[in-house]
């Protein structure tokens, strides 16, 4: 790959002729295509995938259930298809790729602030609490905690009356704590927001590609 973005194996002359943005897209594209066949290598079927992820879930001590399984699996593609598709949105119509990586940090950065992990979303001020909802990771952590929490139990047999306030005896009152809804459409409005916003990073992303400049 030559510093203008042109690939070795082209007939001469034809890097010179690419202007703008088409010069970062077929960069881009390149960069997907090798790294899409290193994936596939690596793992060339669903059931490798499956397979790998069941090992993964046992060995963390997640719900040993299928219904919980095929909840965490969905929701992890759910969360790598939105940001798959942010990155698409974003980079699509840069000409510069450092550029790209600094909008795309800068996108990451600011929705971990807001997804729950740092901080707790019940503290934020209310001026400042509807950014949560352009967070993607927030989805994803609220989906797989209501998946992992629910029904579980952390006091045992101890008698509850005697627990002091602030200490969450099932994952119910835990979730409660960090502010999720664990209700039933809880757990599925993360995934229906994932959806939308992919769609939404997918169209901005093809009309960046429609409307690009094109080379003569």
């Amino acid at each position: 790959m030559g510093t203008n973005g042109a690939s070795k194996h082209q007939p001469a002359g034809l890097g010179q002729q690419r202007r703008g943005a088409t010069v970062s897209f077929h960069n881009i594209d390149y960069k997907v295509t090798v790294g899409g066949n290193c994936l596939c290598r690596k793992k060339g079927t669903i059931k490798e995938i499956l397979i790998d992820l069941k090992f993964e879930v046992f060995e963390s001590s997640l719900k040993p259930t299928v219904t919980a399984f095929f909840t965490f699996v969905f929701s992890i593609t759910m969360v790598t298809y939105t940001a798959t598709a942010m990155v698409l949105a974003i980079s699509a119509d840069q000409t510069v790729v450092a550029i790209a990586n600094i909008f795309m940090t800068i996108a990451c950065v600011f929705m971990m602030i807001f997804a729950g992990l740092l901080v707790n979303l019940r503290s934020i001020t209310s001026w400042l609490a509807w950014l949560k909802y352009f967070s993607i990771p927030r989805y994803g952590l609220a989906a797989l905690q209501i998946n992992e929490f629910t029904g579980l139990k952390f006091c045992g047999v101890i008698n509850t009356t005697n627990i002091p306030p602030g200490i969450a005896c099932t994952g119910e009152e835990f979730l409660d704590y960090q502010g999720v809804d664990w209700s039933t459409w809880g757990l599925w409005q993360n995934h229906v927001a994932l959806g939308v916003m992919t769609f939404c990073f997918l169209t901005i992303a093809y009309l960046k590609l429609r409307f690009i400049r094109k080379f003569t």
